[in-house]
């Protein structure tokens, strides 16, 4: 909780003076209020962001929406001067757009977020997102979005979604930061999407430094304490602990927040390289997440051109190397003191996990 509360307090500041444009489509227009997506973006004006609502609704009477109240503008969505004079007087321009039915209300919503310079553009809709697979794809780059449409089987022929993905594709080229589509059916799913790495649906953006491993650095180390703790570690290595060992983490970071660490500990008198506290948070906590991690464990072994990769079972989550996606990497149990050198760093009779590099 703690860690989700820093995380969402940090985009907060990112994004105060920050301009967002808002399209909800047609039963989320309808049911705004109910949804509770009026008393959201309420909440966006109140920290210094501003919002620019697009609705589907033609025949909208802004009392329909008193959560709002005075902070609305009605706006027409051919008259950018109006919205922008809105938005300069701390107002919430409101506008419609056609019908959410109509791809052409996309491509409308899309044309203002560039136009206003918009540092996001949500799309709120029925769909939480874009499925691959039967999973929801959390991030995506434009490349990726690109081979998105190429593929039938990834997006099949649901016309709606792919005009929401070329329009993300566009926004994104045309300078818009992040791109969003998710469900406005569910309750805070904009600030969910909103103030979370983890996100609610799917965002798109341009391919930047969206997400990397690095080295970690000393103000990671209270999140990586959390990380450990949620994952259910016992025992918990204390923060000065942490913070002693911290030129050993990695961590796995979505726009600079951490989502996942592993630590990495060379034994040169074996020629080894020992995995610890590889340990993922939230919707980050996938196979693919904890591969990456793997996969790096093991280019890090390559290069500082260790022969081995061992882990032993006291440093992670119990059920880790039960795993299948573990189980591909090639590691088999043995018996510390079967491991050349291995008597040297710990009990020959502790059970490690091994593989060759």
């Amino acid at each position: 909780m703690q860690r989700r509360l820093r995380e969402a307090l940090a985009y907060a500041a990112d994004f105060r003076g920050t301009r967002f444009v808002i399209k909800l489509d047609d039963e989320v227009s309808e049911r705004a209020e109910e949804l509770g997506v009026t008393s959201d973006v309420r909440l966006l004006h109140h920290m210094g962001i501003h919002p620019v609502v697009a609705h589907t609704k033609e025949d909208l009477n802004l009392a329909e929406w008193p959560t709002l109240g005075g902070r609305m503008e009605a706006c027409s969505m051919d008259d950018r001067t109006m919205m922008v004079r809105a938005l300069q007087g701390g107002r919430v321009p409101v506008a419609y757009c056609g019908s959410g039915s109509d791809p052409a209300s996309d491509e409308a919503v899309t044309d203002l977020a560039i136009h206003l310079g918009a540092d996001k553009l949500l799309f709120l809709t029925y769909l939480d997102g874009l499925y691959v697979a039967k999973r929801l794809v959390r991030q995506c780059t434009v490349h990726e979005a690109k081979e998105f449409l190429r593929s039938q089987n990834s997006v099949g022929k649901r016309g709606l979604l792919a005009v929401k993905i070329q329009c993300a594709i566009r926004a994104c080229q045309a300078g818009v930061d992040r791109v969003h589509i998710l469900s406005g059916l569910k309750e805070d799913a904009l600030i969910g999407e909103t103030f979370s790495a983890e996100g609610v649906g799917t965002m798109f953006y341009t391919g930047t430094r969206y997400r990397e491993i690095r080295p970690a650095d000393v103000a990671d180390c209270q999140s990586i304490r959390d990380i450990l703790r949620d994952s259910g570690l016992v025992p918990l290595p204390t923060y000065a602990g942490i913070m002693a060992q911290r030129e050993h983490f990695w961590v796995l970071t979505s726009d600079n927040h951490v989502q996942a660490c592993v630590m990495l500990l060379r034994h040169p008198e074996t020629s080894s390289l020992e995995v610890l506290y590889l340990a993922t948070s939230g919707a980050s906590d996938t196979p693919e997440v904890r591969q990456e991690l793997m996969n790096h464990a093991l280019g890090t072994a390559r290069q500082a051109s260790c022969t081995s990769v061992f882990l032993r079972n006291s440093t992670h989550d119990v059920l880790l190397c039960l795993s299948p996606w573990f189980r591909e990497f090639g590691f088999t149990q043995v018996r510390l003191g079967t491991v050349p050198g291995g008597v040297t760093l710990g009990a020959a009779t502790e059970k490690v996990w091994t593989r060759d590099v």
